[in-house]
């Protein structure tokens, strides 16, 4: 009985080695997020203490127009961060979706491969059963 070799291996290898690329993408797109989401925090934070900070006594008009503005610096960062994380989500949920369909390729492959290997397992045993006839006729004459 010979080997069995599936004529579209490499096809699979290509279609496993892109779905673990795109698994990587979306774990990376994943980091990306939890690391605008601590910075998020981070400024948020920054904001409320900052906010919290009471300017008493003698304040200069100058001092409130400084300590508004940088509140207002800080909303500006933290409206950018909400925009890069929306865009890093779109980013993924398109990854995602190619991962379903680079899936769905490896499973067609993956099921043509079984499919493949029965025939092949049927066609060898059917050569079996042949020349065990044939090995079988041969002792019949022979006695």
């Amino acid at each position: 009985m010979g080997k069995f070799k599936y004529k579209y291996e490499v096809v699979k290898n290509i279609k496993e080695i892109q779905e673990a690329r795109i698994q990587k993408e979306i774990a990376e797109f994943d980091l990306n997020i939890h690391n605008l989401k601590n910075e998020f925090d981070n400024v948020n934070e920054m904001q409320k203490r900052y906010a919290e900070d009471n300017l008493l006594g003698n304040v200069k008009a100058l001092d409130i127009k400084y300590h508004k503005e940088y509140i207002n610096h800080l909303e500006n960062i933290k409206i950018g961060i909400k925009e890069n994380i929306i865009e890093l989500q779109r980013g993924m949920d398109k990854k995602k979706e190619e991962l379903v369909q680079k899936t769905k390729e490896k499973k067609i492959f993956s099921k043509l491969e079984e499919k493949h290997f029965e025939e092949y397992n049927f066609q060898q045993n059917k050569i079996d059963a042949l020349n065990l006839d044939e090995i079988a006729i041969q002792r019949f004459t022979r006695k």
